[in-house]
């Protein structure tokens, strides 16, 4: 576990650690909110299990995920969403989400970071269904004719 202590310092705590490397980490759960909230098992981490190609990718750049000695906790992220068969963006948008601790715990601290996947996992779910219900044309769609 890391906490940013000024600007340009971090501090590498001596004895919390991840599970897991954090970019597996975030990547798996996004996968698995997603698939919850918009009710599909087809949700997968690129690259995509055997032949499988979906419709639409979404890309996803996290640019800030860490806690301060405040407990303040930060996600700054931002996504694009894809069309595969022509590689055409649908959709892109920027988030950023901050929550302060009540307590400076790494416990809390990590409750908030994936509180914030959360927050933001739903806020993607929200843009997708609204994308997919407004008929947004895929590159397949184009082919047949379709406007």
């Amino acid at each position: 576990i890391v906490n940013r202590i000024s600007q340009n310092r971090f501090a590498l705590s001596e004895n919390d650690r991840w599970a897991e490397p954090l970019a597996d980490n975030v990547a798996n759960a996004l996968v698995e909110n997603l698939s919850m909230l918009l009710q599909t098992y087809e949700a997968a981490v690129y690259p995509w299990p055997g032949r499988q190609r979906p419709s639409h990718q979404l890309e996803v750049e996290v640019v800030r995920f860490e806690t301060d000695t405040t407990g303040t906790a930060y996600l700054t992220a931002r996504y694009f969403l894809r069309d595969v068969a022509n590689g055409q963006t649908i959709a892109t948008n920027e988030t950023r989400l901050t929550a302060t601790a009540t307590d400076r715990s790494t416990e809390q601290s990590v409750a908030l970071l994936s509180k914030a996947l959360g927050d933001f996992s739903v806020g993607i779910a929200k843009m997708i269904r609204e994308r997919l219900e407004a008929g947004v044309p895929t590159a397949n769609d184009r082919l047949r004719g379709a406007p």
